[in-house]
C-alpha cells in the first residue's frame, strides 16, 4: 500500500514540473500581443495619414 501511495506522489510530482516550461510560451505569446499591437498601429497611422490626405 505504502509502495503505491509513493507511486502515485511520484506521478502526481512529475506533471507539477512540466507546468514551469510555459512560462516562455507565455513569453513569446506577449511578445506576438506586443507586435500585433505595433502593426495595428502602424495600420491605424497609415489609415490616419491617407485619410488626411484625401482629406486635405
Amino acid at each position: 500500500m505504502i509502495a503505491a501511495v509513493e507511486k502515485r506522489s511520484e506521478t502526481r510530482v512529475r506533471p507539477k514540473r512540466v507546468p514551469p516550461p510555459p512560462p516562455p510560451r507565455g513569453w513569446r505569446a506577449l511578445s506576438a500581443s506586443w507586435v500585433a499591437a505595433a502593426l495595428l498601429h502602424v495600420a491605424l497611422f497609415a489609415v490616419a495619414a491617407t485619410l488626411t490626405s484625401v482629406l486635405a
